[in-house]
Parts: C-alpha cells; sequence; structure tokens
C-alpha cells in the first residue's frame, strides 16, 4: 500500500494522517487531540515541552506504567518533542531520515546530519511499529511503501 505526505502540511490534514496510521488509542497510552487527558498534557508539556501551547499538540504518547505521562512522546506539526528516562529533546521533521524498531519497545530516529536518538514508547508497544510508520512516512516526504515499513 503507498502513501505520500509533502512537508509542510497543515493541522487538518496532520489529523487526518495521524488517524489513519497511528488512530487514537487510550489503552496503550496513545492520544490523540483533542482526546488527550489535560493533566496529562499539562505534565508532558511542563516536564520535556515547555514552551508548547497545549493547542500546538497533535498527539501524546505516554511512556509511564502509571500513566503520569512524565516520559513519553508529544508530536507537534513542527516535530517530535520526547523524554526518556530524565533526558528529553525535540527534533524537527525536516531533520529526520528514518525510524527504525529496536528492542521491544523503541524506536532509534536517525537525524539527516547522521546522528541517532532513542525514543522509548514505554508500554505502547503496539503503538511502537504505528509510530515508527508514521515518522519513516513524514521523513520520506514523498512516496512510502507502508508494507515495507510494519503497516
Amino acid at each position: 500500500m503507498k502513501e505520500s505526505v509533502e512537508l509542510p502540511i497543515g493541522r487538518q490534514n496532520w489529523e487526518s494522517l495521524l488517524t489513519r496510521v497511528v488512530p487514537h488509542d487510550p489503552q496503550n497510552q496513545w492520544y490523540l487531540s483533542p482526546n488527550i487527558p489535560q493533566k496529562k498534557l499539562d505534565r508532558a508539556i511542563r516536564k520535556y515541552a515547555s514552551g508548547l501551547q497545549p493547542g500546538d499538540v497533535l498527539a501524546l504518547m505516554d511512556g509511564t506504567v502509571f500513566g503520569s505521562a512524565h516520559m513519553g512522546v508529544l508530536l507537534t506539526t513542527e516535530g517530535v518533542h520526547y523524554r526518556r528516562s530524565g533526558k528529553g529533546g525535540a527534533i524537527r521533521w525536516s531533520e529526520i531520515s528514518e525510524a527504525k524498531s529496536v528492542g521491544s519497545a523503541e524506536i532509534d530516529i536517525t537525524t539527516t546530519q547522521g546522528s541517532r536518538l532513542r525514543i522509548s514508547c514505554g508500554v505502547g508497544l503496539l503503538v511502537r511499529d504505528r509510530l515508527q510508520k508514521l515518522v519513516n512516512l513524514v521523513a520520506h516526504r514523498g512516496t512510502a511503501d507502508a508494507d515495507q515499513m510494519g503497516s
């Protein structure tokens, strides 16, 4: 199955893409806006995405066992904000080259400069492969073969 995406895309197109590729799945700690619990969203922004406004967030993956959202992933139209084991950061979509699944619940992201960062999907194992597919789809900025990306 072939899908394509070209950057930049507007918020409405992002929401459509997320719904298709990584649908809302609260049982696996994956939340799409506007259905992100406010307490989780506020904590995630405070812990690893200060400066973001709640309205900037398209999706949240809570990477914690007990649902505190102090580690995880936030997606915006601009990029990915993340925190794992006390370390966090952000990367713009335009800086991502590819993503690969690592271990049971992690994704390695390679930047266009060749550096790597690891994002933990915590208890969101079922979300990991879908999130990897999304990152690759956006990173390739063109046609991506969804069958080769774990659809």
